[in-house]
């Protein structure tokens, strides 16, 4: 019979039978299962993935940001610049200069999902929304800085 025609009961009654049988023959003592088990280094929670996964996802998200602020400083004038940072609180959050301005200071428009009025908006500097957009949260940012 394969291994994958088994139900886990039925490999697991397997193995307590055999380490039976085993212990029996004095091959193995009592506490062998009392043994502690080696840690995995692979998949997801090891410790392998967790080494290597810090130091990529660090590098690879200030990458990220200095790209996004070197493109929103190159935008032309009177473009709106967007968020992309996925966020469960707001709709959409944007940025577009004054157009009178020199491309720093504009105006900041973020729209919730639910609430009372739905479409907001106020003064910001082009480094402050920068700040803003490229936060692991814009509700925590938004409530800590901008929401009133």
């Amino acid at each position: 019979m394969a291994r994958d025609q088994y139900t886990p009961e039925q490999r697991s009654a397997w193995q307590a039978t055999r380490i039976a049988a085993e212990r029996a023959r004095g091959q193995h003592s009592a506490g062998i299962n009392k043994l502690p088990k080696a840690p995995n280094p692979f998949g997801r929670e090891g410790s392998l993935a967790k080494a290597m996964n810090t130091p990529i996802g660090e590098a690879t998200k200030a990458k990220s940001r200095q790209i996004d602020s070197e493109l929103a400083h190159a935008a032309p004038k009177g473009s709106t610049i967007e968020s992309t940072t996925p966020s469960t609180c707001l709709v959409s959050l944007s940025w577009k200069a004054d157009p009178d301005g020199d491309g720093t200071d504009g105006t900041v428009t973020y729209e919730f999902y639910r609430g009372g009025s739905l479409v907001y908006t106020d003064d910001a500097t082009l480094d402050e929304f920068l700040s803003w957009a490229e936060s692991d949260s814009l509700g925590k940012t938004g409530n800590a800085e901008w929401f009133d």
